[in-house]
């Protein structure tokens, strides 16, 4: 690091091993010995200016090689020579106005051209040493000027352009210069704009077809986008050909066959990425006389690419090696490349510069190019060893296609590398500087050369035009003597004289005079009108750029009579987008502190809403208790109207007292802790010394991670920056408030101290005394500034005429004068009693004092006055009244000296308290403003990793996103296979009781239990019609030939099963039959339900477990992403320590407790800094932590207590546990002769329900018995009715008998005479014996069917014990 900002030159000085000249913008000239490795700066020179480019001057002005050329930001010139202690100043000339870019010596050392970033390069002739550089002359650039190189032969000077242009200046010549009146002037010149040449069609289409041979042939559709895509891109770049190419660098390429021109140049644009060669060898000069040379059209050139430099990356230095054998180019970077010019495609890449801020800015090599010297923008000045011949034996080897070792030409390079011996200074044998060196340049308003011939060729025609002024002058003297002669002689003659205007000799002359008078006076007063707004705007444009950004200028208050002084602080107000920044900050902070708030009241309310309703929970189950005791022991009340039995009771409140234990059991298993389980109190009490136990761990040890809490990205930086802003502003704002305060208590200190020096003079009047350190004490000290300067633009007419008298040129007498007279003027106005003027005892005011007092001091001086005059003539009375007034005089003159004394001793002792509060702070000022500059540099590093930061933070959030979604997917598939769950307990169940309702509908002992069972529980085929209803017959008819395709494996099973079921078994009734298919019907309906849940089950298993694969592979990913987090931020925080820290620290507060206190180490790279408040923090800490570890100890002694007893409780209940159980067993086997289940004793006892039911059926049955009995008394009297009727019957039928034997009789005889006719048929017996047999069929049938109703009625009464009358029975004839 040599220089406080960048390094702008470098020389190494031929002549002299090891030495290296550098400058840099910091203004300061230094020479280094770079053969050593410690303390190599040797001297310096510094200056009030940057130098912006340094020069070596060649050997024709300075044999021994020992001057240097520097130019500065100012636009002068100084030639130094190098001497044994120190620079010595040559020559000092001031070119330009504007800073110098760039200085260059012809090749054979006659001339020097100086490039000003005004555009204008000024050449000078050199001479001797002492008198270097004759100004010639300098030409003007059309625009921007880059850079500027001499061509080795010819002389002449090339130039690149910000706009693209290249010219070539001919050599200027000095005595075809005519610099008599001005220094510019013009040189022949040629201007060219290389052309960058479009790729050939054939080289086009070869690639083009290459690409589709390569890929095997493309669809059309493909071609017609790809041309469209083409000229779309084509149109864009038509778009962007405004967009200006800038060359940044040209020089002459000197090598090559015969006597070809050709330049090398880099820029912006559409030159950037590469290096480019153009010839300029058939272009023509042109003429100023012809064409001026801002009217010049540049030529355009096909250019060649040479060589591709890193794309997107600024040019920022090129020039050529002493021998032009390498061509130096260096970039923005960082990097410098070595391009050996026999083969540009290859280079050697330096890189010893920051990469973001050490831009290469100058380079220099020795004669024999083996030491390279670079400059960079960060300040870093650096040598390297350069072993050009070995670059060139490569180069060479490559451009004749030899294959390269990459590995043995390194080792080759290394081993051939020139050693840079350790010179002394001494050996150089360089003199020392004798005198104090040439007239220096030191006014910042010193004319350039230009403008100083300039304002000498004014100053002599000024001179000529006051001379021939003069000249009128005396010639109109002359008239105006001459016409007051003659005025005085006519004025001498008695008669005949002449009237004014007889002697006027043109009237209308005059006339025309005065009125060209009048209108002067109109123009100047507009003039002048308009020169006072110029001034005025001038002014409020001064005062607004001054002062307009200020919230407090400097104020400074002073003491009376002391040297305690204290001003405010020069405070600028806080910018618009500071303060933009500071509102949403602190609205982020207040929004932050309200959700904390709301947070800690939510959780609040949440705990206390939980608390109640554990509250009404508990209070609600204990009232359903209590109703459930109230109703039982309603129930147990004898007498009741069913007359439930006591034992019932009893197993009924024995039922509930289980089922209670039970609930009671599951919520004391559910509190269980498990294995896992961690007290809360103990999380908390773990995550408090977390945050509160304090890292000490160094920041730079490798195992340090930055906690979570406190990794710092730039937005974070930036708010502590706004913050600290914030801090500052306020504690100056607040400073300046009470310095403004203290000048008004100032000023309410000279008005009391005003008054009572008033009151003490006229005293001292009365006493004839004379109080002499008094006087001038509240006077301000000269060249004091004023305590207003607010007011700086309010002026008084004093003010003005002060400033009147200056413009006159007035002397210090007549401005005495003119004072004096003011003041006599002033005191008239006084005697005569005008208003507006006053006493000094009028005009001082008198806040405190009381009236009383005031014509106290009155009525004492009137009486001293009145007995001063009597004299003599006064009696002992009145010179004891007259001693008396005297005495109370002093006293009063004693009082307002101690209060003068004490009201200025108090100003001055808050003025210097105030002082010292304000040293402190500029003390924590200047700390706050060095920590800016820490934040600010550590902002700057932040910000180039903020997009990492950004990525990173991204990446997080996205996982943490993934994780949120995949855990509400998870949640909700375990949700729904909870719900599945549920519903296949509840089908389960529904089962069950369907399992009951057909062992109650057909009965455990029935004998067609097992066939039933069969037809139960057997597999039917069933259509999906049945299933949806019959409105989906569409649906039916497209899903049928599904159910036939899933079902075919099933066919001959299902089959045989349909074919099986023909009726039911024989004997069976044939409502249980129907009962049982109604039963199947419903648990097929349940068993095709349960397989859909199944399904859905398992489908909901298979996404869980996808679910779960993908919540592993996030936590992966997550985990990842914070180690890359963590990973990323230690390494962030190891290059924040980087970033040096600038603190104020006293020898008195260190203090060392290494192995020698009280000796500071010379190194502290092995030692850790604390401050006082830091080191108590860790002594207390450490103090703290073994009171914690004993109460800790103390503590875990006492749980081990507790554990202890409560295990012996837990011991001794299990144990009681365990004799209970034995006892109830003992009960058990005593009782039933077995281990029985209660719970299925209390579910098969008849409960207090079925007891209902009994009693229901019972009072059933009476009224039935009722109804029966009615129905019979009506059944009598029906039969009696029946035998009337049948008795009415028989009588019909004996009617029906007799006639029926009448016809039987008849019909005898008409067979007899039938009988003779013989037939033989015998088909009509046939189908009567087939009816008949047919009849005895159904008969055997219809009692089989009679005979298993039989049979099952009699299974039914002998299991239930009742009647039962079935419609077989019901319906069977009488007599069967």
């Amino acid at each position: 690091k040599s220089h406080a900002g960048p390094v702008t030159g470098t020389v190494v000085m031929q002549n002299f091993p090891g030495l290296v000249i550098s400058s840099g913008i910091d203004g300061t000239l230094r020479a280094y010995n770079m053969s050593k490795e410690r303390d190599q700066e040797l001297f310096c020179d510094r200056r009030s200016k940057g130098i912006t480019c340094l020069a070596a001057a060649p050997a024709i002005v300075d044999p021994e090689m020992r001057t240097v050329c520097c130019g500065y930001t100012d636009g002068t010139i100084r030639f130094l020579s190098i001497c044994g202690n120190g620079f010595t100043l040559m020559q000092a000339l001031k070119p330009h106005t504007s800073p110098i870019r760039q200085l260059a010596y012809s090749p054979e050392g006659s001339l020097l051209a100086s490039l000003g970033t005004d555009n204008t390069i000024f050449v000078f002739e050199l001479r001797t040493l002492d008198d270097q550089a004759c100004p010639l002359g300098f030409v003007q650039l059309p625009c921007q000027v880059n850079s500027l190189s001499w061509h080795r032969d010819q002389g002449r000077m090339l130039v690149s352009l910000q706009d693209g242009q290249v010219i070539e200046l001919d050599r200027p010549v000095a005595d075809e210069i005519d610099n008599t009146e001005s220094f510019q002037f013009e040189l022949p010149c040629r201007s060219i704009k290389p052309v960058i040449p479009e790729p050939e069609e054939s080289e086009v289409e070869g690639e083009e077809g290459e690409g589709e041979g390569e890929e095997g042939g493309v669809s059309t559709e493909l071609d017609v986008s790809k041309k469209k895509s083409e000229d779309a891109d084509e149109e864009d770049q038509d778009e962007q050909e405004e967009v200006q190419s800038a060359i940044t660098h040209a020089v002459y390429l000197h090598t090559g066959q015969g006597n070809v021109e050709r330049v090398l140049f880099a820029g912006t644009g559409e030159y950037s990425g590469g290096l480019w060669e153009v010839s300029i060898q058939d272009l023509s000069m042109t003429l100023p006389s012809e064409t001026p040379l801002a009217e010049c059209v540049p030529t355009s050139v096909e250019c060649t690419k040479r060589a591709d430099l890193p794309p997107g990356v600024l040019v920022t230095y090129m020039s050529l090696s002493p021998n032009d054998r390498f061509l130096f180019v260096g970039f923005e970077d960082g990097h410098m490349w070595t391009i050996p010019l026999i083969n540009m495609d290859l280079h050697c890449d330096i890189a010893l510069s920051d990469s973001t801020n050490g831009r290469l800015c100058a380079v220099d090599a020795e004669c024999e190019e083996a030491m390279l010297v670079l400059g960079s923008a960060d300040g870093s000045l650096s040598m390297v060893s350069f072993n050009g011949e070995a670059i060139i034996d490569v180069a060479k080897q490559q451009l004749k296609g030899e294959e390269l070792d990459h590995e043995q030409i390194a080792q080759t390079l290394e081993e051939s590398l020139p050693d840079l011996p350790e010179m002394d200074p001494e050996a150089w044998e360089i003199p020392d500087a004798e005198g104090a060196g040439a007239r220096d340049i030191t006014d910042e308003n010193h004319y350039s050369i230009q403008d100083q011939k300039l304002k000498a060729e004014e100053d002599n025609a000024r001179a000529q035009a006051e001379q021939k002024k003069r000249r009128v002058r005396d010639r109109i003297q002359e008239i105006r003597e001459e016409l007051e002669e003659l005025m005085g002689k006519n004025a001498d003659m008695p008669c005949n004289k002449l009237s004014e205007a007889e002697m006027t000799v043109d009237q209308e002359y005059v006339k025309n005079l005065t009125d060209n008078m009048d209108v002067r006076i109109e123009d100047v007063k507009f003039e002048l009108a308009w020169t006072c707004e110029f001034h005025e705007r001038g002014r409020q444009k001064l005062k607004d750029y001054f002062l307009g950004k200020l919230d407090f200028e400097q104020i400074e208050v002073r003491g009376f009579r002391t040297p305690h002084r204290v001003a405010t602080f020069r405070c600028p107000s806080m910018s618009t987008e500071l303060q933009a920044s500071l509102a949403r900050l602190h609205e982020l902070i207040f929004a932050a502190g309200k959700d904390s708030d709301g947070e800690e009241g939510g959780s609040g309310d949440a705990q206390k809403a939980v608390g109640a309703g554990k509250t009404n929970t508990q209070a609600g189950e204990h009232g359903e208790g209590a109703e459930a005791a109230g109703s039982d022991a309603g129930d147990a009340v004898p007498g009741t109207a069913h007359g439930m039995t006591k034992g019932a009771e009893q197993r009924e409140l024995r039922r509930q007292q289980r089922v209670q234990r039970k609930q009671e059991m599951n919520e004391l298993e559910k509190t269980k802790p498990s294995d896992t389980y961690e007290d809360p109190r103990d999380l908390e009490a773990i995550a408090h010394a977390e945050a509160t136990l304090g890292n000490y761990m160094l920041k730079t040890s490798e195992s340090y991670q930055v906690p979570e809490s406190q990794r710092m990205n730039a937005e974070k930086k930036r708010r502590q920056m706004y913050l600290l802003e914030e801090s500052m502003h306020a504690i100056r704002t607040e400073f300046n408030q009470r310095v403004l305060a203290l000048r008004e208590f100032r000023q309410q200190v000279r008005k009391e101290v005003t008054r009572d020096l008033s009151a003490l003079r006229e005293i001292d009047q009365q006493l004839g005394t004379h109080t002499p350190w008094v006087v001038g004490i509240l006077d301000d000290e000269p060249g004091a500034p004023p305590e207003y300067p607010e007011t700086r633009f309010d002026y008084s007419e004093a003010d003005l005429k002060s400033f009147e008298r200056q413009l006159k040129g007035q002397s210090a007498a007549a401005s005495l004068l003119d004072d004096m007279n003011e003041g006599k003027e002033q005191t008239a106005q006084a005697a005569s009693g005008e208003p507006g003027t006053a006493s000094p005892l009028e005009a001082v005011q008198v806040p405190w004092r009381s009236a009383l007092a005031s014509r106290r001091i009155t009525w004492l001086s009137l009486r001293a006055k009145i007995l001063h005059e009597k004299g003599e003539a006064c009696d002992e009375l009145g010179k004891a009244v007259a001693g008396e007034a005297f005495a109370r005089l002093r006293y009063d003159k004693a009082q307002l000296e101690e209060h003068i004394r004490q009201i200025v001793e108090t100003f001055n002792e808050a003025v210097a308290s105030i002082g010292k509060e304000k040293a402190k702070l500029e003390s924590d000022l200047k700390n706050a403003d060095m920590k800016l500059l820490v934040l600010y540099e550590e902002l700057l590093m932040l910000n180039e990793l903020e997009s990492k930061d950004a990525a990173l933070v991204k990446k997080a959030t996205k996982c943490r996103q993934d994780k949120t979604s995949i855990m509400h997917q998870i949640k909700e598939c375990q949700d729904q296979l909870g719900e599945r769950k549920a519903e296949i307990d509840q089908w389960h169940t529904e089962e069950q009781s369907l399992q009951a309702e057909f062992t109650e509908l057909v009965g455990e002992n029935s004998p067609f239990l097992q066939p039933l069972l069969k037809i139960y529980k057997k597999k039917v085929k069933r259509s999906k019609r049945k299933k949806m209803g019959a409105g989906d017959d569409d649906d039916f008819a497209s899903d049928s030939g599904e159910d036939d395709e899933d079902s075919d494996g099933d066919s001959d099973e299902d089959d045989d099963e349909l074919d099986d079921e023909v009726g039911p078994p024989l004997g069976c009734d044939v409502q249980i039959y129907d009962g049982v298919i109604e039963l199947r019907e419903k648990r097929l309906e349940m068993e095709d339900a349960l397989q859909e849940i199944h399904k859905a089950v398992e489908e909901l298993r298979k996404t869980h477990k996808k679910l779960m694969d993908e919540e592993k592979r996030i936590d992966h990913d997550q985990r990842a992403t914070d180690k890359e987090i963590q990973s990323f931020q230690t390494d962030k925080q190891r290059k924040l320590n980087q970033v040096p820290i600038v603190f104020a620290l006293r020898l008195s507060q260190v203090q060392c407790l290494g192995p020698e206190p009280g000796c500071l180490p010379e190194e502290l790279e092995d030692q850790v800094i604390f401050t006082r408040e830091g080191l108590n923090r860790v002594m207390s800490r450490i103090t703290e932590l073994h009171r914690e570890k004993a109460e800790v100890k103390s503590s875990h002694k006492q749980l081990q207590k507790e554990f202890r007893v409560r295990k012996k409780e837990k011991n001794a209940k299990i144990q009681n546990m365990e004799e209970l159980q034995a006892k109830f067993q003992d009960i058990q086997m005593l009782k039933f002769g077995q281990v029985v289940d209660l719970d299925l004793i209390e579910r098969s006892a008849p409960n207090k329900y079925v007891q209902e039911l009994q009693e229901k059926v019972t009072d059933a049955e009476i009224e039935h018995r009722r109804m029966i009995g009615e129905w019979e008394k009506r059944i009598e009297k029906m039969k009696k009715d029946l035998t009337k009727v049948t008795t009415e019957n028989t009588s019909l039928m004996e009617q029906i008998v007799s006639m029926g034997s009448a016809q039987m009789e008849l019909d005898s005889a008409l067979n007899a005479r039938i009988a003779n006719v013989t037939v033989n048929d015998t088909e009509p017996l046939v189908e009567q014996r087939e009816l008949e047999q047919q009849r005895l069929r159904d008969l055997l049938a219809t009692q089989s069917r009679e005979i298993g109703a039989l049979q099952a009625e009699i299974a039914l009464f002998r299991k239930k014990g009742g009647h039962i009358y079935t419609t077989v029975t019901a319906n069977r004839p009488m007599g069967r």
